[in-house]
C-alpha cells in the first residue's frame, strides 16, 4: 500500500465513513482506493499508516452505504482495471 503525496490526512475520518450516505461514501471512496492500487513515484505507506487505512476500510465496510459506495467507485475506476499479476 503506499501514499499519495499528500497522505492520509485528506482522507474521510472513520467517523466520516461509520455514518456518512451513500452520495458522500462515493467520494470517500475515490479517495481511499489511489492508495490500494500504487502508481510509480507513490511514497510507501508506514505500518501506522497501514494500520490506519485498514481501520477506515473495516468501519466503512460496516456500514451498507458505506459499501456500495466502495464498490460502486472500485468497480469503475480505473485503478481496478490495473493488472498487478
Amino acid at each position: 500500500i503506499v501514499s499519495q503525496s499528500h497522505g492520509l490526512s485528506a482522507l474521510p475520518t472513520a467517523d466520516d465513513v461509520s455514518t456518512d450516505d451513500f452520495m458522500k461514501q462515493l467520494g470517500h471512496a475515490s479517495q481511499i482506493i489511489p492508495l490500494l492500487h500504487p502508481q510509480d513515484g507513490d511514497k510507501l505507506l508506514t505500518d501506522d499508516e497501514s494500520t490506519s487505512l485498514l481501520e477506515l476500510l473495516s468501519r466503512q465496510f460496516g456500514h451498507s452505504d458505506g459499501i456500495r459506495g466502495f464498490f460502486a467507485v472500485y468497480l469503475t475506476s480505473a485503478e481496478s482495471l490495473i493488472d498487478e499479476d
